[in-house]
């Protein structure tokens, strides 16, 4: 703050205050979590940054009842969680859907999923400019539905152009704002798609193997042989590791090292099976060796109900809960306060 005289007319004294070189110190997050695991859809070369269930719905279609990520990340959120980064693992053997239009412009789906088997596209040249036309993205709810109505229009690209010299080139626009599709163009054409008469189903798209915790097809792709998490180098900052329903001793001990390298922490799961008798002399000492102080252990699996099989209950993980009830006293009361005690009630079970 400055406090100056405007003018002074008269001899005197004057203060003036200049600001100082001392900041506030600023927060910091303390609960962002990052969870890994098989999905059906969604980014599997980046990790994508959610703040809300909607989030994980519109990039990773929400739960799938073979993966156990949907249900973790459904925990975290109804207990408090707020901030979130997802690592989607996809099979080798995962496609992503296609189509060609009129020979002239090839399309796929922006990552791999039988979920891209769902799209058509349609075009239409422009009635006053030969040279623009539009493209539809519709989506149906069964992939082989044969009716055309029962298309809901997702995005819709006006006075696209094949000219590369053109603000609207059809490749520049759909590749950047379209968040289902990847556009490329065959050869030089020098005219855009004829209209299509019926929209162009995308097809080919597959899921691929489904990756499940503890085996070896899944711990191969969660980390490198130096126990890296490839792209979480990527993120500026993570405070919570969860890996829903991996319980292998040895693949936790990699990462509880990698946890404490990245000052971070890690939320591991008991086995399913597990019970209390089983764990009276302690968890398996792989787990409790010294990188062990950036982890906790959680017993047992929780029963939810699960909205894909009509509310029956389901076991699910702990792992995603107890992120939220982290997140939740950390934002409620600080990080000083444990996740523990009679503020620390699990929601959603």
């Amino acid at each position: 703050m400055f406090i100056v005289p405007v003018n002074p007319a008269f001899p005197g004294a004057y203060i003036e205050e200049i600001p100082s070189g001392v900041r506030t110190i600023a927060g910091v997050p303390t609960s962002i979590t990052a969870f890994i695991g098989w999905a059906a859809r969604g980014p599997a070369d980046k990790a994508t940054r959610i703040f809300s269930l909607s989030d994980f719905q519109g990039h990773f279609g929400g739960p799938d009842k073979r993966s156990l990520l949907g249900y973790a990340v459904f925990g975290f959120f109804a207990n408090g969680g707020a901030d979130a980064y997802i690592i989607r693992l996809a099979g080798p053997d995962a496609r992503p859907a296609q189509a060609a239009v009129d020979s002239k412009i090839d399309f796929e789906t922006k990552n791999a999923g039988a979920w891209g088997n769902h799209y058509r596209v349609a075009t239409k040249i422009r009635p006053d400019d030969a040279t623009k036309f539009r493209l539809q993205v519709r989506y149906f709810d069964e992939a082989d539905d044969p009716d055309e109505a029962h298309g809901v229009v997702i995005e819709i690209f006006e006075d696209l152009s094949v000219d590369p010299g053109n603000a609207r080139y059809v490749i520049g626009v759909i590749n950047e704002q379209s968040r289902i599709l990847h556009a490329s163009l065959k050869g030089t054409p020098d005219s855009p798609p004829a209209d299509s008469a019926t929209p162009v189903k995308l097809t080919g798209g597959s899921d691929g193997t489904v990756l499940l915790p503890d085996t070896s097809a899944f711990e191969n792709l969660l980390t490198d042989s130096s126990g890296t998490i490839p792209l979480l180098e990527k993120v500026d900052l993570f405070n919570i590791l969860c890996v829903p329903g991996e319980t292998n001793p040895v693949v936790i001990s990699k990462l509880q090292g990698y946890c404490r390298k990245k000052r971070a922490f890690m939320i591991v799961d008991c086995a399913e099976n597990a019970t209390f008798g089983s764990l009276q002399a302690g968890p398996d000492p792989a787990l409790t060796g010294i990188n062990s102080v950036n982890a906790a252990l959680y017993f047992p699996w929780l029963k939810v109900p699960d909205p894909l099989q009509k509310n029956r209950p389901r076991n699910v993980p702990p792992c995603g809960f107890m992120a939220g009830i982290y997140a939740r006293t950390d934002a409620g009361r600080g990080v000083f306060k444990p996740p523990a005690g009679i503020d620390a009630g699990v929601s959603g079970v």
